[in-house]
């Protein structure tokens, strides 16, 4: 088997950002506690959009399944669609009410051009939407 620089570096890439999601993504458990079991489907941006590094958006997301009770915080993050799985990238937004149905966020400007981005809104449970194009 051969192994070339570029596949080195991007293995390498592959095992530090999935070290370094574990860790970002940790909740506390009292954090824990104010999040939902809940998968809400972003209704926008439509997967296959097309977004520009720096650029502030408007992401918006069915309401309607949210269970009663109290509101519960969600959080909003970046992922990268690398081999068939997916590297944390980001951390977009936290601590907004899912029941808002939207947040904005900025395109973070640190990363490189692509169209393998995906986007991740969560309370305890998450869905992952994509894929998004950067420039």
């Amino acid at each position: 088997m051969k192994f070339t620089v570029p596949s080195i570096l991007l293995a390498v890439f592959a095992v530090f950002s999935a070290i370094m999601g574990v860790s970002t993504m940790a909740v506390s458990l009292d954090k824990k506690a104010a999040l939902i079991d809940f998968e809400p489907p972003i209704t926008s941006p439509t997967p296959g959009s097309t977004f520009t590094r720096g650029q502030t958006i408007t992401v918006t997301w069915d309401t309607s399944g949210i269970p009663a009770g109290t509101p519960n915080q969600g959080q909003m993050i970046l992922l990268r669609l690398v081999g068939g799985g997916q590297i944390h990238v980001s951390d977009l937004a936290e601590g907004f009410l899912l029941t808002s149905g939207s947040v904005q966020i900025t395109w973070p400007t640190d990363v490189p051009a692509g169209n393998n981005y995906a986007l991740n809104l969560f309370g305890d449970s998450g869905n992952v939407y994509g894929p998004y194009t950067l420039n």
